[in-house]
């Protein structure tokens, strides 16, 4: 069988179709060397399909670039994403945690620790002239400065759980709005404004976020009666607030008694709102022939942690579908793999997310035992009954603060519960100025505070809302005896007592509850640091191996462009060649 003569043209073509195609590869690497989330490519260069010339001889055609691959390790990359993400969980635990020892602000002088110095301080000094009158004073102002310094730390830690808490879970608002009735008689439609305490819906979840959290939103309701009569419609719209509202997807029917509906744009903002049942919400015996009742509540997302991560998790389902169609339509899906690659990257730093690709492409995302992205399609939010099966990411950091803190008010209420029972038993078996003949009233009273903590302030006197005095101070150990100092001298013991709290002085007892979370804080930033050292590692790995080295793309594309223009050369010498033949053949 013959060779075309023109055969060694076409395998000069090949190279410089081929190195053409390597070098649009090395400019798009060099292109995008500081884009977040991209992946360097490489040309897949082989050697083209070979020319059977006989039973064992062969020849080569060429070459070509058959694809175009990502350079990457998934297990590198899955390493790293679990490094990045005890790191961020550290990070943030230890963040908080030096919230919470500001917050203590141990030792200083604004420390519950020299409050009740101050305090047992002030008895002592009591106790050398129970007749003095400034001493008295001194002693409820130092009880009245414990019970203000304790109530402002606990105040600051309940403050920094409910502001983490937010950061986890958000904190949606949702209005119920003005209704207004619209009834059309002959052509002429008047409206009147109807008041209504009754929401359109009595739970929103967010599906879908990929616009800002803090945008605000509407749920319109609209109810209409066909002007010939005839059971009443009922529709529910999911809409941006302001002056001009915009409609996000299309209206959605409802019925009676309500139920669970799915309102927006499955590639936009999505919620599912558990609705009211529409009867409760159209006035009663209002609606009638040819009129429309319509009422607005505004709804503004939760935001937080969760709902960033189910934004992401939305944005997985999307790509997946796109990976999936590119896939079976023979087209290049790198880029798609690269936005999905940064999403689960974002994901990792927030939790422990599990992922598995299948045939398709498509992946699969846990968060732990939690399936979070099918890869057949769905989603399945995290909610906040699933926080326990987050383990790792700034989520879990944020949790692990949010049980020390709780855990620390723990202690707190324990604490100041014991020493204000122990405090006012002393107390209340003394005697005062006030009324020497009588046990004196208690010193301390305990109550819970909005969030079920202890309160400590202090007691009003017997029968009065008037707080207790210098004159109610028992520091007399016997009736009738204002200058006896036994009582005081009892209240100052009580300070250096060995068993007063949890086998140890109320000075051990509040250095033990400090020094336990200075010890925590170490622990962690000690995890911290090495997290940090694993997640550095790991990252450079990965960027060694995905990352674009601009050196070696430009030593690439030298080395492209020398084949093509050898390529080049050989073309040229081809023609040549060919022309010198031509010359020989005589014209006619």
């Amino acid at each position: 069988m013959s060779l075309s003569t023109f055969l060694p043209l076409n395998i000069g073509m090949s190279a410089i179709e081929a190195m053409s195609q390597a070098e649009s590869v090395v400019s798009n690497n060099i292109s995008n060397a500081n884009t977040a989330g991209y992946v360097q490519e490489s040309p897949v260069i082989n050697e083209a399909q070979p020319y059977q010339l006989t039973v064992n001889a062969e020849i080569s055609q060429g070459v070509d670039v058959s694809s175009v691959s990502r350079d990457t390790d998934e297990f590198v990359v899955q390493q790293d994403r679990n490094n990045q993400g005890t790191y961020q969980m550290y990070s943030t635990h230890s963040s908080g945690l030096q919230q919470i020892q500001s917050i203590l602000n141990e030792p200083s002088s604004n420390s519950i620790q020299n409050a009740l110095d101050q305090f047992f301080s002030s008895w002592q000094t009591l106790s050398s002239d129970p007749t003095d009158t400034a001493a008295r004073q001194s002693v409820i102002s130092q009880a009245q400065m414990l019970s203000q310094t304790y109530q402002t730390v606990t105040t600051q830690l309940e403050q920094l759980q409910a502001n983490l808490q937010t950061v986890v879970q958000g904190n949606p608002q949702y209005t119920v709005g003005q209704g207004v009735m619209a009834t059309t008689v002959n052509g002429a439609t008047t409206t009147s404004s109807v008041t209504t305490a009754n929401p359109i819906a009595t739970d929103v979840e967010v599906l879908n976020t990929p616009q800002s959290s803090s945008s605000n939103f509407q749920i319109k309701f609209t109810a209409s009666e066909p002007a010939s009569g005839g059971p009443a419609s009922y529709e529910l719209q999911l809409e941006t607030s302001g002056e001009n509202p915009t409609p996000i997807g299309a209206p959605v029917t409802i019925s009676s008694p309500g139920g669970t509906y799915t309102l927006g744009d499955p590639n936009g903002f999505l919620v599912s709102v558990q609705a009211s049942d529409p009867s409760t919400l159209v006035p009663a015996g209002s609606l009638t022939n040819g009129s429309t009742y319509t009422q607005t509540d505004s709804f503004t997302p939760p935001g937080g942690q969760l709902e960033e991560l189910n934004g992401y998790a939305y944005q997985v389902d999307q790509l997946n579908q796109q990976i999936v169609s590119d896939t079976a339509s023979g087209q290049s899906t790198n880029t798609l793999l690269d936005q999905r690659d940064y999403i689960l990257d974002q994901m990792s730093n927030l939790a422990n997310i599990s992922y598995s690709p299948d045939a398709s492409g498509a992946v699969s995302v846990n968060v732990g035992n939690v399936p979070l992205v099918s890869s057949t399609g769905g989603v399945n939010p995290v909610t906040v009954s699933d926080l326990s099966q987050i383990t790792s990411g700034s989520i879990a950091g944020n949790e692990a603060t949010i049980g020390d803190t709780e855990g620390l008010l723990g202690q707190f209420d324990n604490f100041l519960t014991s020493f204000a029972n122990q405090v006012n038993s002393i107390q209340q078996s003394g005697y005062s100025v006030n009324n020497p003949g009588s046990n004196a009233p208690a010193l301390f009273t305990v109550t819970q505070d909005a969030y079920g903590h202890v309160s400590l302030s202090l007691a009003d006197e017997p029968g009065t809302n008037t707080p207790v005095g210098a004159g109610d101070v028992g520091a007399s150990g016997a009736a009738n005896q204002v200058g006896d100092n036994s009582n005081a001298l009892q209240m100052v013991a009580l300070q250096s007592n060995p068993q007063a709290y949890n086998n140890g002085t109320f000075d051990q007892g509040i250095s033990q509850i400090v020094s336990n979370v200075g010890i925590e804080a170490n622990s962690v930033s000690s995890s911290e640091t090495t997290a940090n050292s694993l997640a550095q590692q790991s990252s450079n790995m990965r960027q060694s191996i995905s990352g674009v080295d601009t050196n070696e793309q430009t030593a690439l594309m030298l080395q492209y462009q020398n084949t093509y223009d050898a390529a080049a050369k050989f073309i040229s010498v081809f023609d040549d060649m060919l022309q010198a033949l031509l010359n020989m053949v005589p014209s006619s």
